[in-house]
C-alpha cells in the first residue's frame, strides 16, 4: 500500500487516452452521484495516483472520484501514492479496474489487452497482474494476432517483389532471416494462406481451393509444414 496524503484537486489529472476506459469514458450518473455524497459528508476510499517525470499527478483509479471533488467544490482529495515504471500505467489502471469500481465493457477490457501487448508487455504479466487467466488473454489477441500476420505476410511479399535478399526484408521488418525465409516458403504458392502451425491443425478438416487445386486432401503440419494433395483432373 502506498503513502497516503492530501494533494490539492487542482494538482491531479485525468489522462482519458491512459485509462481503460476506451469506449465509455467517465459516467455522469457516477460522478452526480458521488458529487451529491460528497456534498452531504461522505467520506470516500482515497484514489490511486502515479507522478510523472515532470510534478503532474495522473489519477491511476478514482477518476469518478476526482470528477465529483471537483463539482464539489473540494480544494484537496485523499490520494495513494503509487510507484512503478511508466510503461506499466494502463496495465495497473486496468488491474484497478477489474477489483472493483464501474466494470469495464467486454469490448474495452479487449481493447485494453490488445493495447497492452502491443506495447509488448508479455501475457504473463498481464495475467499475474490483472488475474486474467492466460488462455483468456490469448483468445482475445486471436483477431490481433491474425492481422499482425496477414501485415507481416504482405510487406515481406511487397519487398521480395523489390529485389530485396532475404536478408535486406528481415533487416526492414525487424524479423529475423528464418522468419522471413519460413514465411516466403510457407505461402510460395498460395500467398493468402498466411497462418500459423497452430492454425493450420485447427484447419485439418477444412476444404480450401486454392487456384488449380479441387481438393485439398491432406494438410500434415510438421516441422517442415509440407503439404499433400491431389492435382485437379482435367476432362
Amino acid at each position: 500500500m502506498g503513502e497516503i496524503v492530501e494533494l490539492p484537486v487542482n494538482r491531479v489529472m485525468v489522462m482519458q487516452n491512459l485509462l481503460p476506459r476506451f469506449i465509455t469514458g467517465t459516467d455522469e450518473e457516477v460522478v452526480a452521484r458521488y458529487c451529491e455524497l460528497m456534498a452531504d459528508g461522505v467520506e470516500f476510499p482515497p484514489i490511486k495516483v502515479w507522478k510523472d517525470g515532470k510534478e503532474n499527478w495522473l489519477v491511476l483509479d478514482g477518476a469518478h472520484r476526482l470528477e465529483a471533488a471537483e463539482r464539489a467544490k473540494k480544494e484537496k482529495i485523499k490520494c495513494e501514492l503509487e510507484e512503478f515504471p511508466e510503461e506499466e500505467f494502463l496495465l495497473r489502471a486496468f488491474a484497478e479496474n477489474l477489483r472493483h469500481g464501474l466494470p469495464l465493457k467486454r469490448e474495452e477490457k479487449v481493447l485494453v489487452v490488445q493495447a497492452l501487448f502491443q506495447q509488448g508487455i508479455s501475457l504473463t504479466k498481464i495475467s499475474k497482474i490483472t488475474g486474467i487467466p492466460e488462455r483468456t488473454l490469448r483468445r482475445w489477441l486471436k483477431p490481433l494476432r491474425k492481422k499482425q500476420r496477414e501485415e507481416l505476410r504482405e510487406k515481406v511479399w511487397e519487398l521480395k517483389s523489390q529485389g530485396l535478399t532475404q536478408e535486406e526484408i528481415a533487416k526492414e521488418v525487424g524479423r529475423t532471416h528464418q522468419d522471413v525465409s519460413w514465411i516466403l516458403q510457407k505461402t510460395a504458392k498460395w500467398p493468402n494462406f498466411a497462418e500459423t502451425e497452430a492454425e493450420l491443425k485447427e484447419n485439418t478438416n477444412n476444404t480450401l481451393e486454392p487456384i488449380g487445386i479441387s481438393v485439398l486432401d491432406h494438410i500434415i503440419v510438421g516441422r517442415n509444414c509440407f503439404y499433400s494433395m491431389k492435382k485437379e483432373k482435367i476432362l
